[in-house]
């Protein structure tokens, strides 16, 4: 390669690589194969270095460099990571020294595997071999992502990037710094003032950002539009799907723990507002997908926090959960910090209305905002029927007013949930059978024993179940008849919370994977998800690609809502397709 075509390659791969970093990830692929082409390279490869003299083997570095880039935005990360290990294995035995781009690479590659402390290493190595405003702003802005993480202090930060946003103004070449900034402000404004962004706002993370927290139901707005811009192919589609509310088999496995963690929070507090868009099962299918997915010691503080809260909030409406979650909870409710005011006064909102709250009040921070002081007097509130969070208020009522009560209960039976409450202990029982004996015996002292026999079934289930019952109060509480079982002398104090409504047929009392699933075609959820992804008339394959399922499953759902007349068959072999019934057809 000639002087001169040296001179002419380095300011291409430039440009290809502030493409890239402002995520036009198509330009640049074009513009890493003119460079290519010019420079007669046929294949990228680490093996070609030595060929090259030093001054040449600048260019080519920085042309692999930027191919294990695209590698990473193309969804090819451990391509992208394996190429990079090679380019700095090579370059350290031919004695080149460690440029700014192999450095922020580096630490691009640790940010993606979670290893904050090393990204933000590697960032700080970078940041100091900038050798222009733009690649110092990029360094600052990774700098100050990892900051964040790792909850440090980042005023200085800040102000650096303040700085040089001025020096640059409106340049295209940090277009995707400029987003960055903006999420990181509006998400800083958001957590200690609860202001939720307003207006229209830059494209991609702000944009998410924004519509995210309109929808939270205590700030008291909805989505107006999901006009998303997406510069991910990866992560827009699950973000799309988090604020539209809907759910889809592929995000079992959720493409980052992040994006799950968002969803998981909001989709908690509309199912607290009984919003329609969000069941129970679906609340529980993203549960699952977070517990299974995320390690606590590499999350960001923010995602932690918020997955804090989200599990408190369900642990306290469905107590019958704690197993699963008990250490993960006890782990989280050590964490604490001062750069998130919102999430901590929420975490003091939740521990006072919690049945085991010692204190009827909650701690002066809750007052500094009025939208969790509103959510705590309606909640406490039995008279006020214009709730913000019905399910929270319809839950909680009974062991609020039991709060005030100067009696104190040995057992809480709440048939509705059907499940045994020892206030002392803080422990709770999910056993249907043991609801039923011990709401019978509260009624009356003597309940036959056929009366708890299944048909076709013995007696030693009844015998388990007055163990059961003798192990939570004591050996004289229940006796055991021939024929009936009675109470005893030491039958303790019992509260029975009857249920005042009936279960939806659709509710499900445990999270899917932890008991039996049900049939992945039956379930309403891939229905109404089906319903808002296809069109009006729809084949098998543009259900394959929307849902992302496989054929086989596509082909069973289908065969399912025919027989369930939800859908109508059109055409016949290669031109079959399908149309939705209308819904007032269905009866719904």
């Amino acid at each position: 390669m000639t002087e001169s075509l040296s001179q002419n390659i380095l300011p291409q791969l430039q440009s290809a690589w502030l493409s890239r970093w402002n995520q036009r990830i198509e330009l640049s692929m074009n513009e890493l194969a003119d460079a290519q082409t010019k420079a007669g390279w046929n294949e990228l490869a680490t093996e070609a270095l030595p060929s090259f003299s030093r001054e040449h083997r600048v260019a080519y570095i920085e042309a692999l460099l930027l191919k294990a880039s695209l590698l990473r935005a193309q969804g090819q990360r451990q391509r992208s990571s394996a190429l990079l290990q090679k380019i700095l294995t090579k370059t350290d035995s031919l004695g080149e020294p460690r440029g700014f781009r192999l450095l922020f690479e580096l630490g691009l590659d640790h940010w993606i595997d979670q290893d904050v402390a090393n990204a933000l290493e590697f960032f700080l190595l970078a940041e100091r071999k900038a050798r222009n405003p733009e690649e110092s702003l990029f360094s600052l802005s990774n700098i100050l992502w990892c900051l964040e993480a790792l909850d440090l202090g980042r005023n200085e930060v800040e102000v650096k990037i303040e700085n040089i946003l001025q020096e640059l103004g409106l340049s295209p070449n940090i277009s995707h710094v400029v987003e960055q900034w903006s999420a990181y402000q509006l998400r800083k404004l958001f957590y200690t003032q609860m202001k939720a962004p307003a207006g229209e706002m830059v494209r991609g993370q702000p944009s998410f950002f924004s519509q995210w927290a309109r929808s939270l139901p205590y700030m008291g707005g909805r989505n107006i539009s999901l006009d998303l811009s997406q510069d991910y192919i990866w992560q827009g589609g699950y973000r799309t799907r988090t604020l539209a509310g809907i759910w889809v088999p592929s995000d079992r496995s959720a493409v980052r723990a992040g994006d799950a963690i968002d969803r998981l929070y909001l989709w908690t507090w509309l199912w607290m507002a009984k919003r329609p868009e969000v069941t129970q099962e679906k609340l529980f299918y993203t549960l699952e997908s977070v517990l299974n997915e995320v390690d606590i010691e590499t999350e960001s503080k923010e995602n932690i926090l918020l997955l804090r809260n989200s599990l408190e909030w369900i642990l306290l409406l469905e107590p019958s959960l704690s197993g699963r979650m008990q250490k993960t909870v006890a782990s989280l409710r050590k964490i604490q910090s001062n750069h998130y005011p919102i999430l901590e006064t929420e975490y003091f909102l939740i521990q006072g209305l919690s049945p085991h709250s010692d204190s009827a009040d909650l701690d002066l921070a809750v007052r500094r905002f009025q939208v969790f002081e509103r959510i705590l007097r309606e909640t406490k509130s039995v008279k006020d029927q214009a709730c913000v969070l019905p399910l929270l208020k319809e839950r909680l009522s009974p062991f609020l007013q039991l709060q005030h009560s100067s009696e104190s209960f040995a057992l809480i039976v709440d048939c509705l949930r059907e499940e045994v409450r020892i206030p002392s202990r803080e422990y709770v029982l999910h056993s249907p059978g043991l609801v039923k004996l011990l709401a019978s015996l509260a009624k009356t002292e003597r309940v036959p024993i056929e009366y708890f026999v299944e048909p076709g079934s013995d007696l030693r289930s009844v015998h388990n179940f007055v163990a059961r019952a003798r192990k939570l109060m004591s050996a004289k509480s229940i006796l055991l008849r021939k024929h009936e079982i009675v109470r005893g002398p030491d039958w303790p104090k019992i509260l029975i919370l009857h249920p005042e409504s009936q279960k939806a047929a659709n509710e499900i009392s445990a999270i899917p994977g932890w008991s039996k699933r049900k049939n992945f075609v039956d379930s309403e959820v891939h229905l109404q998800a089906a319903r808002a992804l296809l069109p009006a008339i729809f084949d098998r394959l543009s259900l394959e690609k929307k849902m992302q399922v496989s054929k086989a499953t596509a082909c069973r759902m289908i065969e399912a809502w025919l027989a369930e007349k939800k859908i109508s068959k059109l055409g016949k072999a290669k031109a079959t397709s399908y149309s939705w019934v209308p819904l007032k057809e269905l009866n719904l």
